[in-house]
């Protein structure tokens, strides 16, 4: 028959949670290993609160204590059950809950912004039309209204190109499609596109292309919306002064950037301009159009084609957004 107290010792050590026996001033007279380690005291140790290690830190646990009489004596006999893990995942719990309620925030905040960003270019479009069919309408003010409703046009496109875009982006179900594409007729039909958004702003449009046409292998469709939500992005925000696109091909890949004299960006915005549904700060939704989702798909289609964005900006003086993708020159 196994003797009691060597089976009481057992259960003692092979118990995962701490068990602690001390008699009633404190003194520890019998802890299983599980304790020792937890609180790195021996056996002999004198404790005035075993919520301490003996290093000093502090550890979160569950205890419970008892009084026991053994051979006439009275000891208080515990177990302690660590907590630090369990604190641990509700900590990350709580995170995720605030970041999922982040996320719920902005796409709240999303589609109570988008339906105005569709009804805008929709309306105009429509209202000007009337005008242009107006047989009384002149043929300079036809003129000037057809810009007008050419400008909406291709602001209601990219905002429902984004849409679908951010939709196939979340799904996982977008695939680089690769084509040989013309730097030099591409550059020519962003330069023929966006120069109407900068004649709208009143500020310059440049863009420096190589000396000589260079044949590359890229997704054309992608490379497009991103150079064009960059664009939109730096006339959106600037006032005066240009907006630059600079082109060039070296070491195998090709190098974009876009720089402007905008409003710049504030430190504390940096590090959220990419995310969905954000703009450099939150509170100008309002004052400046746009669904908050060009960036974000700018990073997600660089990222897909092999690529990495960067951005230098100063609040007051404007940004700078360049990247560079790994192509193939023919």
């Amino acid at each position: 028959m196994i003797n009691d107290s060597f089976l009481n010792l057992s259960i003692l050590e092979a118990s995962p949670d701490g068990i602690v026996v001390t008699d009633l001033k404190g003194l520890v007279v019998r802890a299983s290993q599980s304790a020792v380690n937890m609180f790195g005291f021996k056996c002999h140790s004198e404790v005035e609160a075993l919520l301490r290690r003996k290093d000093g830190e502090r550890i979160p646990m569950y205890f419970t204590a008892s009084g026991v009489e053994i051979e006439g004596k009275q000891y208080l006999a515990g177990i302690g059950v660590d907590l630090t893990e369990q604190r641990e995942r509700e900590s990350e719990l709580i995170k995720a809950t605030e970041r999922a309620q982040d996320a719920d925030r902005l796409k709240t905040a999303f589609l109570q912004n988008i339906s105005h960003e569709i009804r805008t270019p929709l309306n105009s479009i429509l209202g000007f039309l009337e005008l242009i069919n107006d047989p009384e309408t002149d043929s300079i003010s036809r003129e000037d209204y057809i810009k007008i409703v050419t400008i909406s046009g291709r602001r209601l496109l990219g905002i429902i190109t984004d849409i679908i875009s951010i939709s196939s982006l979340q799904t996982g179900q977008e695939r680089c499609i690769y084509s040989d594409v013309s730097l030099k007729l591409l550059l020519q039909n962003i330069y023929e596109n966006y120069l109407v958004f900068a004649h709208e702003k009143g500020v310059d449009f440049v863009i420096n292309a190589p000396e000589e046409d260079v044949v590359i292998i890229t997704d054309e469709s992608k490379l497009l919306q991103v150079i064009g939500n960059l664009l939109l992005n730096a006339f959106k925000f600037t006032e005066r002064g240009y907006a630059l696109l600079d082109c060039k091909v070296a070491d195998g890949k090709v190098h974009f950037c876009v720089k402007d004299t905008g409003i710049g960006i504030k430190n504390e915005f940096i590090n959220n301009i990419f995310n969905v549904f954000t703009q450099g700060d939150i509170n100008l939704n309002r004052g400046y159009e746009g669904s908050g989702l060009g960036l974000s798909i700018a990073k997600a289609y660089i990222n897909l084609m092999g690529g990495e964005i960067k951005v230098k900006s100063k609040f007051g003086e404007g940004s700078e957004f360049s990247f560079s993708l790994p192509v193939n020159i023919k």
